[in-house]
């Protein structure tokens, strides 16, 4: 039994110009590892070997190379600087209406709830939130690690300072 995927073509770079073989030889020196492993992918694949066997000889995964020369087909020697890996879409958590309360449970001190500490840690604050009824159902069934990076991240938590390791003092210390 054969596999229309194995019958494909291999993938290889487009014909280097002179001018962009140097700039790829010359990016083996770059002081960026993202370039230098490029350099190495797109070189190799105009050299003829394939996606699985540069991935094989530079310990990486075979989509990673068929990534780059798809870059590199796409937007030639701009593939050599690495992109943004932020989302390209960002979800609110809350509004500003939810995080009110979360706002509010903040300026509180940790043992007025009964805790045993006195400084608000991520997770501290979601447990205390699912306790408190004050985080929405929807948010409630991540894990609790997921919602105080959300909250971190999205500048919900404004009061006090940091005092190391992701604690937060209630007193701006």
């Amino acid at each position: 039994m054969w596999c229309a995927w194995l019958m494909q073509t291999p993938l290889f770079v487009r014909v280097l110009t002179d001018s962009g073989h140097t700039a790829l030889t010359t990016g083996l020196h770059a002081s960026d590892a993202f370039t230098v492993r490029r350099c190495q992918m797109l070189l190799a694949s105009a050299r003829g070997d394939t996606a699985p066997h540069i991935a094989h000889a530079l310990s990486c995964r075979d989509q990673t190379v068929r990534n780059a020369i798809h870059a590199f087909n796409r937007s030639g020697l701009d593939a050599l600087t690495a992109g943004s890996s932020r989302p390209h879409r960002i979800t609110p958590a809350f509004d500003a209406a939810a995080a009110a309360p979360l706002r509010a449970l903040l300026h509180r001190s940790p043992r007025e709830l009964g805790t045993p500490t006195s400084l608000w840690t991520l997770d501290l604050l979601a447990e205390v939130s699912v306790s408190e009824d004050i985080i929405p159902v929807r948010v409630r069934a991540g894990d609790p690690c997921g919602l105080g990076t959300r909250l971190w991240g999205r500048g919900v938590v404004e009061s006090g300072g940091t005092t190391g390791a992701g604690e937060l003092d209630t007193q701006g210390r």
